[in-house]
């Protein structure tokens, strides 16, 4: 069996990106409440399967974190930004003129246009070349797994604040760090970005990636 780099990290992509936050999610559930028995999975299989279907809840609901990525690069980071929506723009233009259009898919600025356009680029560097894939891949998984820690982080912080006494410190400690996982997750997630279109236009264009 030949081993292809597209399949090693799609395997990383489902790992860090659902089974990962679905097992730190009932890790923290697990330690909040230590003295309640029900809580308490003994089996691991129990464990790896209940964590692999809530990091999928997980993953579903922080995609809709994907649409306040641009309005934080631009606060954070301007000159990123123009060179982000600028490369989208040389992909946009070079799919065009290899399909023999040269009519706009719609609006630039539009989020779902953006996402389509991400999407047909992906789809192309997967088809074209499976290292450029796999690296692709690699960034993915890292800004899935940031992603989703945002919403564990905050959702065991209320929880945390629902123990008496104690919840207010792990609460706080949870928030900042999901606070920083944040703006790990904006980083990852437009370099990932970047490298699609880079690397598409690079393969539209006949060079390799």
């Amino acid at each position: 069996m030949s081993f292809k780099p597209g399949d090693f990290y799609l395997g990383v992509v489902s790992f860090l990106g659902v089974l990962l936050p679905g097992a730190v999610f009932l890790f923290l559930l697990l330690f909040s409440y230590p003295a309640d028995p029900r809580l308490r999975l003994q089996d691991w299989r129990v464990f790896a399967a209940a964590a692999y279907i809530v990091g999928h809840l997980f993953l579903a609901v922080a995609e809709r974190l994907n649409s306040t990525a641009d309005r934080v690069t631009r606060l954070l980071g301007r000159h990123f930004y123009d060179a982000l929506f600028n490369v989208e723009g040389d992909f946009a233009s070079a799919h065009r003129a290899s399909m023999g259009s040269e009519k706009s898919a719609g609006d630039a600025h539009d989020p779902q246009v953006r996402a389509f356009r991400f999407h047909t680029a992906l789809s192309y560097v997967r088809l074209r070349s499976a290292e450029a894939a796999a690296e692709v891949d690699h960034h993915m998984a890292d800004y899935k797994l940031l992603r989703s820690l945002v919403l564990v982080l905050l959702l065991n912080a209320i929880i945390a604040l629902r123990r008496p006494n104690d919840g207010w410190p792990a609460a706080t400690i949870e928030i900042v760090v999901s606070a920083f996982a944040y703006v790990c997750f904006v980083r990852m997630y437009n370099w990932a970005r970047y490298l699609v279109f880079d690397y598409a236009i690079m393969l539209l264009k006949g060079k390799p990636a």
